[in-house]
């Protein structure tokens, strides 16, 4: 027996039954894609991190699925530019244990204003997250459903009256933001938190480092205190749907953008060629 806001059912009703593991145990993953113009340059990306995640939980497609073919699913909802989400979970059934593997999917989207990432004449404002920690573990860099302590440092930015938050990882080492992987630049050289410190394994920073090596910046991996970014000549912080942005306050603390601003238009040039060739759908 269910009882759903006051209303009393013999069980869940069909639309809560098909979404069970991912309501009651979030056992699912997503990943939040940019589409340009109908297009999805960073598609291979996205879905070998999907994959991977999948593997890693123990889902499984139907007999004739795969994630190649979430492609043509997303073809049928024409998008332009868009934010589109894909969330993957396990079918109902069980407890802790499941009795199915099977995954069920998801896809929605949301229409951007814009064909790219545009450049922030502001940066942003900064703060330091306190409320929460981020755990170090093989699950760590997975997109998975349970998003409470991103839920809780979101609300703790809003508190302090700013725009994004560094989180630090169980060791007090900061790993990345609240909807962000990032960079920060020290004596005129790039630097991004070293992989496996419970960030998400970002499909764009994985790109945009891939990208500067082969352009010559050579941007290092390493255990990031909080010092490491309290004496940052600047911090750059990346994801798939908002590109690039610059920070330009951190505990009142003024940051310059003149590195951020090449990087922007390195990954600018990048993605105009990119986006007139490849990645149609």
């Amino acid at each position: 027996m269910v009882n759903l806001n006051g209303q009393i059912f013999s069980a869940l009703p069909p639309e809560l039954e098909q979404v069970q593991r991912a309501f009651f145990y979030g056992d699912g993953l997503f990943e939040t894609i940019r589409s340009y113009q109908g297009q999805l340059p960073f598609w291979d990306l996205h879905q070998n991190r999907l994959q991977r995640g999948m593997d890693q939980l123990g889902l499984e497609w139907a007999d004739g699925f795969s994630s190649d073919q979430l492609i043509a699913e997303i073809r049928k909802m024409k998008v332009d530019n868009a934010r589109i989400r894909i969330t993957v979970w396990r079918s109902a059934g069980g407890l802790y244990m499941p009795k199915n593997h099977l995954a069920q999917f998801l896809i929605s989207t949301q229409a951007l204003p814009s064909i790219w990432q545009p450049w922030l004449d502001e940066g942003l404002k900064v703060c330091f997250c306190d409320s929460v920690r981020m755990p170090i573990d093989q699950y760590s860099g997975l997109k998975w459903l349970g998003g409470m302590r991103y839920v809780a440092a979101a609300r703790e930015v809003e508190q302090k009256g700013a725009q994004e938050g560094l989180l630090f990882n169980s060791a007090n080492r900061i790993c990345e933001t609240v909807s962000s992987n990032l960079y920060w630049v020290s004596g005129g050289k790039l630097f991004y938190p070293a992989t496996g410190e419970g960030q998400v394994t970002g499909t764009f920073q994985t790109y945009l480092t891939d990208l500067l090596t082969r352009n010559g910046w050579n941007p290092t991996p390493k255990r990031c205190i909080q010092e490491d970014i309290l004496e940052a000549e600047e911090i750059l912080l990346t994801n798939a749907i908002q590109g690039i942005r610059w920070v330009a306050e951190l505990d009142e603390r003024k940051l310059r953008n003149s590195i951020s601003a090449q990087v922007y238009e390195l990954f600018k040039q990048d993605l105009t060629q990119k986006i007139n060739w490849n990645g149609y759908i």
